[in-house]
C-alpha cells in the first residue's frame, strides 16, 4: 500500500522520522535530490500522523519541516519551525526528541553564523541529553560547543 492508505505501526512511524532527519543533514551535505524526496516523504507520513496525534507526533512533524526548511534555505521558516519543535517536545515531555531538536537547532545556527545562539542551544542539549541518560553524548556536545571560541566547529 502507498502512504496515503497504509496503515502504520509505531515502529513504521518513528523509522520514517529517524530516516528523515538523517536524509535532509546528508541531502544538505550532497545535493542529492534522491535523499531530499526520502526526506519529505518521511515529514509527510508525519503531516499525517500528526493529524491523528497531535501529543505524539507534533513535535517531530515540526522538526522534519524546521530540516526541509534549512534544506531549502527557508530561514525565518526553519528558525520558527525549530522553535516550536523544542517547546513541543519540552511541553509533551519527550526530553530525548528535546535533545535532539535543540542539538539540530544549534546545528542550523551554526550555519546561519549565529555562534552564540549555537553554543547555547548545543549547552541546553548537552542537559538534555545528560537528563535522558546519553552522558557519552552530553559530554561530546560539551567539548563541541567550547572547541572554539570563535565557530561551533561541527564534524
Amino acid at each position: 500500500a502507498d502512504n496515503a492508505t497504509k496503515a502504520w505501526r509505531i515502529q513504521d512511524i518513528v523509522q520514517s522520522f529517524y530516516e528523515g532527519l538523517l536524509a535532509y543533514g546528508l541531502a544538505r551535505q550532497r545535493s542529492d535530490r534522491t535523499l531530499i524526496a526520502v526526506a519529505d516523504n518521511a515529514t509527510d507520513v508525519l503531516v499525517r500522523c500528526a493529524g491523528h496525534s497531535k501529543w505524539n507526533f507534533e513535535n517531530k512533524m515540526k522538526l522534519l519541516q524546521a530540516e526541509k526548511f534549512f534544506t531549502n534555505n527557508q530561514i525565518d521558516e526553519a528558525r520558527e519551525a525549530f522553535e516550536s519543535s523544542i517547546k513541543c517536545a519540552q511541553a509533551h515531555k519527550f526530553i530525548h526528541e528535546e535533545a535532539i531538536a535543540l542539538e539540530l537547532a544549534a546545528y542550523f545556527y551554526a550555519a546561519q553564523k549565529d555562534y552564540d545562539k549555537s553554543r547555547s542551544l548545543l549547552q541546553m542539549s548537552s542537559v538534555a541529553y545528560r537528563k535522558w541518560g546519553a552522558n557519552f553524548k552530553a559530554e561530546y556536545l560539551m567539548k563541541l560547543s567550547i572547541q572554539n571560541d570563535n565557530e561551533i566547529v561541527i564534524s
